[in-house]
């Protein structure tokens, strides 16, 4: 069954399949490199990934130009370029300063205490 919305030509089932079984694909890896325990730096079983290479965090980087230039080509892309580059930007910016600000010792504020820190 493929879905379309009233504006767009791409069926959205096509638009997911491959990244949805990349994803799938690359889960399945990291559940046997865990359960194997293959090298730390790849498939760490710590909580959270332990910042362990092998994991669908790396795939939004690869799959937000995909979906970018899947739908450019389908004439659903921004109105203007310039504006969509400034979001990116400032997403950015937003996300290395919530970084910084939730994860250096160094700070002490009230939302720290509430995130568990």
């Amino acid at each position: 069954m493929t879905e379309v919305t009233s504006r767009s030509r791409i069926p959205i089932t096509r638009l997911i399949l491959i990244p949805s079984v990349i994803t799938l694909a690359v889960t399945l890896l990291r559940v046997i490199g865990e359960l194997r325990h293959w090298s730390p730096t790849l498939f760490n079983s710590a909580p959270g990934g332990g910042g362990a290479i092998m994991g669908i965090t790396w795939l939004v980087l690869i799959f937000g130009v995909y979906f970018a230039l899947k739908l450019s080509v389908a004439g659903e892309g921004p109105a203007r370029i310039g504006k969509a580059a400034l979001f990116a930007v400032l997403g950015l910016v937003a996300m290395i300063t919530g970084a910084f600000v939730g994860f250096a010792h160094q700070i002490h504020f009230p939302g720290k205490v509430v995130r568990g820190s």
